[in-house]
């Protein structure tokens, strides 16, 4: 759906190839690099161990085989001298932005830009997914009982003849807590994503200069025992369900 091509049983040297960059990069991005923190870390030590080193290379063999990727869809549009890039006609996600306006009155896209989106979308929206699906599978089977009843809503809301659908949502109210208790206390992305602060600010008496690298500590968020109290898990109970907790859209991931 992505890139258009299978990549997994397909094609052994490039399914390798993908299997071995992505899991490089997503070892990449959960590793905690001091020199994040330490800046003299980046020159005393990591010539050292290699980091960077290790993140150029992913970074530029990730670049090659995006672009690969990027030129085979091109070349296979001017080959069908399709100017929309087969409009109607099997077009995959590189196809629909090959076919876009870029940035500034551009024509099309640049190659650098869809090789970012397409990036973002491996790294945002995969991993985080099976995280969240993997936490999800072993906090139910730990707990027998919340198991049980989100089968029961389940059978009662969709049954067992049918798929889930997204009408369904709606009225899935205890799996949508199960869910929100998930994010709480297992976030895919612990820290968030890195935000830099773009002026001098001052909150709850510190000073804060302007470029500060800020990280988001999701994980002692949902983990407050001010907030949450003492328990370690909190299973959604009737009122919440009948109440603005499980219907509406402020409940408080507990």
């Amino acid at each position: 759906m992505l890139l258009g091509r299978r990549y997994l049983g397909v094609g052994l040297a490039e399914s390798a190839e993908l299997l071995c960059l992505t899991h490089q990069l997503f070892w990449l991005l959960g590793s905690v690099y001091p020199g994040d923190y330490l800046p003299l870390w980046r020159w005393l030590v990591d010539p050292f161990v290699g980091t960077e080193k290790k993140i150029r290379e992913v970074s530029r063999r990730l670049d090659g085989f995006l672009q690969r990727v990027i030129d085979e869809h091109r070349q296979a549009n001017e080959a069908k001298n399709l100017t929309d890039c087969g409009h109607g006609a099997n077009r995959d996600f590189v196809d629909v932005m090959l076919s876009l306006p870029g940035e500034e009155g551009k024509e099309r896209m640049d190659d650098r830009e869809m090789k970012a989106i397409i990036l973002d979308i491996f790294a945002g929206a995969t991993d985080t997914s099976a995280v969240a699906s993997e936490w999800a599978m072993a906090e139910s089977i730990k707990n027998p009982k919340v198991l049980e009843r989100a089968q029961e809503e389940l059978d009662r809301v969709v049954g067992r003849d049918r798929m889930v659908q997204e009408s369904h949502l709606r009225d899935l109210n205890y799996l949508r807590c199960i869910v929100r208790e998930i994010f709480r206390m297992h976030p895919p992305g612990p820290l968030l994503i890195h935000h830099e602060s773009t002026q001098a600010t001052e909150l709850m008496g510190y000073d804060i200069p302007a470029k500060t690298r800020v990280f988001i500590n999701a994980y002692a968020l949902g983990r407050n025992k001010r907030v949450w109290g003492g328990r370690r898990r909190r299973v959604p109970s009737r009122k919440a369900l009948s109440g603005r907790w499980g219907a509406g859209r402020d409940y408080p991931q507990g």
